[in-house]
């Protein structure tokens, strides 16, 4: 009766392992579609911006509206976190064309933290 009773729990267990396991990957999964419909914004955003036409719209809704700075993403070294901050990464700093690879390299050293803020790099170019 004990080992049966011991059987049953590991079992249970295991399905326990993968609803958690399942629930996980679904998060997973809203995730990604979050960090792909923020990165469409920005890019529409940054699209905004390069068009001179709609600078002047945009200034006059500036008068308006004072939106909050957007804070740089965060990245500790943590595989989790990678994805998000690569996305946003690339969205906000990689891909702007004002900004030179220096700029560029001081934005990413400021957005790491943690066993990814320890690594040493080579030399200092962003490319």
């Amino acid at each position: 009766m004990k080992v049966k009773i011991d059987e049953l729990r590991n079992e249970s267990f295991e399905i326990i392992q993968e609803e958690n396991l399942e629930d996980f990957e679904t998060t997973i999964t809203e995730m990604e579609e979050s960090i792909d419909t923020l990165e469409v914004s920005l890019l529409k955003l940054i699209t905004l911006n390069c068009n001179p036409e709609m600078n002047i719209s945009a200034e006059i809704t500036d008068n308006k509206i004072k939106l909050p700075s957007i804070s740089l993403p965060k990245f500790s070294g943590q595989y989790a976190e990678w994805l998000s901050f690569n996305s946003q990464f690339v969205t906000l700093i990689d891909n702007n064309k004002q900004l030179s690879d220096s700029q560029k390299l001081y934005y990413l050293q400021s957005s790491l933290t943690g066993n990814a803020k320890q690594l040493q790099t080579l030399d200092d170019s962003y490319t």
